[in-house]
């Protein structure tokens, strides 16, 4: 079958979830993200859940593990391949275009699933109304904010932002009903994706327009964290695309301006944590920071106190950081010395 980019699935699913796995170079991961899966008792049914993969051109053994699974599961496992390497972010948006369930729900290829996922997932959706029969769209943060407990409503962006803590830009996190996704898609589609983080500027539409969201904070799923993070800017998503959405919001009334001065805070100081990883930590990261001190002077719009706090964050994770892995590697040095000096 042709893969045709931006193609929303026209089909009459049975399905009431699909999982969407963008992928690209990932097979030992993915494979064990799918086995997590398809162990399941509500996938294994075959009647309510769909797994849908894109493989975004890998040249890795992505192929034969999808095929495998295709194989077990033709009815309820789909797979395509891009003909071409394409931007992450569009591979993210066309998985969720091949979906034929009611809610698709985007999943990192490195995301393996607890026993009972699909299961919570599906009870949920399956009361997802409220008392006039309008759907409520899931929100399913994974355990990332510490402080929710139970499902918590949002009837506004300012409401979702004040409680998500920018969690709202981990595609891990997001999930949508198909006919909102595919309306809002209708409108400049490409321009959101190629930009970068077209899952938030999704969330944020839906947010504006008066969605209604109901956070579950329940822990579903574990990172299988790969050898090497990264691969994207990460001061041209969290302080050029992240705030520019916040800032269309503002200028559109959902949020005020605290809210929007709250958020760069909180994107700022995510973004200078990265930067000092990647300094301490060359190995195991490979992110971008083009430009970096000049989209955080952007970010702050010029506000002195911002920079302060910037360049504080900065340098007081930087030494703090800098002292666990002087120490981590100081213990290392005392063990193997210990250990050389009792066996000889």
């Amino acid at each position: 079958m042709k893969f045709v980019h931006n193609a929303p699935c026209q089909a009459q699913s049975r399905f009431l979830l699909s999982i969407c796995i963008p992928t690209y170079n990932r097979c030992a991961h993915l494979k064990r993200t799918i086995e997590s899966i398809v162990s399941q008792a509500a996938f294994k049914d075959g009647s309510l859940v769909e797994l849908v993969v894109l493989d975004n051109d890998s040249q890795d053994a992505t192929p034969d593990v999808c095929q495998h699974f295709l194989h077990l599961y033709p009815s309820s496992f789909v797979y395509n391949r891009q003909e071409q390497g394409v931007q992450p972010d569009i591979n993210f948006r066309d998985v969720l275009n091949l979906a034929s369930g009611s809610y698709l729900k985007l999943n990192n290829d490195t995301l393996v699933h607890s026993d009972d996922s699909l299961q919570f997932m599906l009870e949920v959706l399956a009361n997802s109304s409220d008392r006039l029969g309008k759907k409520i769209t899931p929100f399913f943060s994974n355990g990332l904010i510490p402080h929710i407990k139970s499902p918590v409503s949002c009837v506004s962006t300012n409401d979702f932002l004040r409680l998500t803590y920018g969690i709202s830009t981990y595609i891990g996190a997001f999930g949508v009903w198909r006919e909102d996704f595919h309306q809002v898609q209708s409108f400049r589609p490409e321009i959101a994706w190629k930009n970068s983080l077209g899952h938030v500027d999704c969330l944020f539409r839906l947010l504006d327009a008066g969605h209604s969201f109901v956070i579950y904070n329940n822990k579903i799923a574990c990172i299988d964290k790969p050898a090497n993070h990264g691969g994207y800017d990460v001061g041209k998503v969290f302080l050029d695309e992240y705030l520019r959405l916040c800032w269309r919001s503002y200028r559109g009334g959902h949020i005020a301006y605290q809210a929007y001065i709250c958020e760069v805070r909180r994107s700022i100081f995510y973004a200078s944590s990265w930067f000092n990883n990647q300094i301490l930590y060359p190995n195991l990261y490979s992110f971008k920071f083009d430009f970096f001190y000049y989209r955080v002077r952007a970010a702050c719009l010029g506000d002195p106190c911002l920079l302060l706090l910037f360049f504080l964050h900065q340098h007081f994770d930087l030494l703090l950081k800098l002292s666990r892995k002087t120490t981590k590697s100081l213990i290392n040095f005392l063990i193997s010395a210990a250990y050389f000096f009792l066996k000889s």
